[in-house]
């Protein structure tokens, strides 16, 4: 039975395990750095964190459209082949190749929605994850320049690094939590 659990949790466990942990770690650290800088930033996490979650959902769905997808067109070749003298013999070439075709056709449709859902995602979190940088930067240089004592430039370093990891990996935690 311990593969039947195994096929069950997969590896979305240890996934889960893993990105709470650093979430939960990376909070710590930023909080004990500077919980200014932290809490600015922090205003942009959601925005983030929805995107990595579009994104990686979205790439999961349509990785499970495109291989559903290959294995049917997969199925027709095969079919084919193994019926060669049917097909020879009843000249069927034209229609098992459109056949055929119309699923590479719709392969290809799916390849192209695809890399566009992943693109806008991934633009999305590298607009935020660098403004997530700017906003941070700009108000740690006001902090430093009033000769703050209680931040210097590595907890501001600390608080940008940190903190998007933190979020990043709150946004590959949650596609792996299934409310059934």
């Amino acid at each position: 039975q311990l593969e039947q659990i195994e096929l069950g949790v997969g590896e979305k466990f240890g996934t889960l395990i893993e990105c709470a942990s650093t979430f939960i770690t990376g909070l710590i650290i930023v909080f004990f750095a500077c919980w200014k800088l932290t809490l600015i930033i922090l205003c942009v996490a959601p925005f983030l964190a929805i995107c990595i979650i579009y994104m990686v959902t979205s790439m999961r769905k349509s990785l499970f459209l495109s291989r559903k997808a290959y294995e049917t067109a997969g199925g027709v070749a095969e079919e084919v082949l193994y019926n060669i003298k049917t097909v020879v013999s009843f000249g069927h070439f034209d229609y098992e190749r459109q056949r055929f075709g119309n699923y590479i056709d719709l392969m290809h449709e799916l390849d192209k929605k695809s890399g566009f859902k992943l693109a806008i995602s991934s633009d999305g979190v590298n607009f935020f994850f660098f403004l997530s940088y700017f906003v941070v930067l700009m108000l740690a240089r006001n902090l430093l320049s009033k000769e703050n004592p209680s931040i210097e430039p590595g907890d501001v370093m600390t608080v940008c690094f940190a903190s998007t990891m933190a979020v990043s990996s709150f946004g590959m935690m949650a596609p792996n939590i299934s409310i059934n």
